[in-house]
């Protein structure tokens, strides 16, 4: 009786050690997601989201959208990088020494200016787009002739972009080393290549061969001219003590193994990623309609909302 009284005693305190280290490590990714600031990031997407919502006085959409991040998304978005990151091999140590990184002084500036930059870069590429939907997408009995947009200045007609008069040739040169030189930049203009390779938009002309050589010479163009819209992006954001932190973090073994499993889990995880989206949206919607919210029919309001989502590009 006394062995199996032994024999029980050992293997609760070691269900219990386990659920201990589970909650630890689950504590882990939090510190590491609040470091990031992606609790408060996924606030302000919420909020923009909410947009979509009439704002009639009946109920208030911004407690609603609270009372939704709080008491369900904030858990589902714990749980899935708890996950993420166990399969990636991702350590309680690996977690905390990032953490460690990224809340110092010069931890928060690069992660600010590094945000800011990649703000600024998404709403340069977009820029032709929204201008396309301002002029093309809004509802009129009249229609509207169809004009090309020029993406940016000289571009449609062989122009490259140019880099900023201002920009000296040592920050371009520690720019491109540091950043553009990165595996995420190199990664980032791989995916770009390869979606323009995986393209099927050319299925919708009758001129498929002519149409997929035009589409593939004005995209290898725009690709070409990223490292160059990065830079003018970055210049009066990213300062000389940025880059070198960015240089600190590139040398960094568990800042290497973080970014070469995100990498990776973008690639083989995308579809999962995608789902998980997909499923956040539209639980949103289905809980906020069933605690009384409506949603808009307003075209200029789903405008504004889009254009407010690209401070989200990042």
């Amino acid at each position: 009786m006394k062995k199996l009284r032994l024999l029980f005693t050992s293997m609760l305190m070691l269900v219990t050690a386990s659920g201990f280290a589970q909650d630890s490590y689950r504590e882990a990714v939090k510190d590491y997601m609040t470091a990031l600031d992606q609790f408060d990031e996924y606030k302000s997407k919420m909020s923009t989201i909410s947009m979509l919502f009439q704002r009639d006085g009946q109920v208030d959409i911004d407690q609603l959208t609270n009372r939704y991040f709080e008491e369900q998304l904030k858990n589902e978005l714990i749980d899935y990088s708890v996950s993420r990151m166990v399969s990636s091999g991702i350590t309680e140590a690996d977690l905390k020494e990032m953490v460690s990184l990224l809340t110092t002084p010069q931890g928060k500036s690069y992660k600010t200016h590094t945000k800011d930059m990649a703000t600024e870069f998404g709403k340069f590429m977009y820029k032709p787009f929204l201008l396309l939907m301002e002029k093309y997408g809004k509802s009129t009995d009249e229609m509207v002739p169809y004009e090309p947009i020029e993406l940016w200045p000289g571009f449609s007609k062989g122009a490259p972009v140019q880099r900023k008069a201002e920009i000296d040739d040592a920050y371009a040169a520690k720019f491109n080393s540091v950043i553009m030189e990165s595996v995420i930049a190199k990664s980032m203009i791989d995916a770009m290549k390869k979606s323009v390779e995986e393209s099927r938009y050319a299925s919708q002309y009758d001129d498929v061969e002519g149409y997929q050589k035009s589409y593939k010479e004005g995209t290898d163009r725009i690709i070409n001219s990223v490292p160059t819209i990065m830079l003018n992006c970055a210049f009066g954001i990213l300062t000389l003590e940025d880059l070198d932190y960015g240089a600190m973090l590139m040398s960094n073994d568990t800042y290497c193994k973080f970014v070469n499993s995100n990498l990776t889990g973008f690639e083989t995880n995308y579809g999962e990623a995608k789902n998980m989206a997909q499923s956040i949206y539209l639980n949103y919607l289905q809980w906020m309609e069933g605690n009384g919210a409506k949603v808009t029919e307003d075209p200029e309001v789903l405008m504004n909302m889009f254009k407010s989502l690209l401070n989200f590009a990042d």
